[in-house]
C-alpha cells in the first residue's frame, strides 16, 4: 500500500475517533459535583491510546511480505 493511502486512512480513522471522544466528552457527568471527572479521564486514555495505536500502524509497517 502507498504511502498516501496508508496517510488517508490515517486521516479518515483520526476524524472517526475525534467524533466519536467529543461525543463521549459531551455526555453528561455522573457526580458533576466531584473534582476527578473519571469519564473524562477515560475517554482522554482511550483517545491516547488509539491515537498511538493508529500513528503506529500507519508509520511502522511490514516492508516485507513474508
Amino acid at each position: 500500500m502507498r504511502m498516501k493511502q496508508r496517510i488517508g486512512r490515517l486521516v479518515m480513522r483520526l476524524s472517526a475517533l475525534i467524533i466519536v471522544a467529543g461525543v463521549l466528552m459531551s455526555l453528561p457527568d455522573y457526580d458533576p459535583d466531584s473534582i476527578l471527572r473519571y469519564k473524562n479521564a477515560a475517554v482522554a486514555f482511550a483517545f491516547v491510546i488509539i491515537l498511538g495505536k493508529l500513528l503506529y500502524d500507519t508509520l511502522f509497517y511490514d516492508r516485507y511480505n513474508s
